[in-house]
């Protein structure tokens, strides 16, 4: 099944989300970069959610290509420079984005503005993607450090906890979570 197709429709919200929801009945959630569609599902019950899905690229093209609406509509944003207020999300959510921007260290630092004291931030990155080429910019490392031909920063430095996954063969197919909890 095609991508589109399977997440084209309202589904629950994915599992590792909910730790960071806690006990909480509502929360407003910012998924960033997240392409034409949205992974992480738009709902759970007994939780008023509110997603805001968005990315640098404009995708109207590629649904009408296939002669589709999307269910969720993904608002245009740049990583770098988000147009959000500070402090207004819950969880701040980026999977599989921050290797592609020009100044990741940038945008993480928008992404901690733009969540709320004791709010979460959650990034999810593939290791060492930018020898792939496809608009990678940056190495996601093992450690949580970001490096490339002109810049290095290390996401512990800014408060993140990493988690390694080491799924075997080639370092690319490894991955990381970084999660921070923006204090109050």
């Amino acid at each position: 099944m095609k991508a589109y197709i399977k997440y084209n429709k309202p589904l629950p919200l994915v599992d590792y989300l909910l730790p960071l929801v806690g006990d909480k009945k509502e929360v407003k959630i910012a998924d960033i970069g997240s392409g034409p569609w949205s992974v992480i599902g738009s709902y759970s019950p007994g939780i008023k959610v509110e997603i805001y899905h968005s990315d640098i690229q404009d995708f109207g093209s590629f649904w009408e290509q296939r002669q589709m609406k999307p269910v969720i509509s993904v608002e245009r944003q740049d990583m770098e420079k988000l147009t959000y207020p500070d402090n207004f999300f819950d969880i701040v959510h980026s999977n599989n984005a921050l290797d592609h921007t020009k100044n990741a260290k940038e945008a993480v630092k928008e992404m901690i503005r733009i969540c709320r004291a004791d709010g979460w931030v959650y990034v999810h990155c593939w290791l060492n993607q930018l020898s792939t080429g496809y608009r990678h910019c940056w190495n996601a490392k093992e450690d949580g450090t970001f490096t490339n031909n002109k810049d290095t920063f290390d996401l512990k430095e800014l408060g993140f906890q990493i988690q390694f996954i080491d799924r075997g063969g080639e370092s690319r197919y490894n991955e990381i979570i970084a999660t921070l909890k923006k204090k109050v």
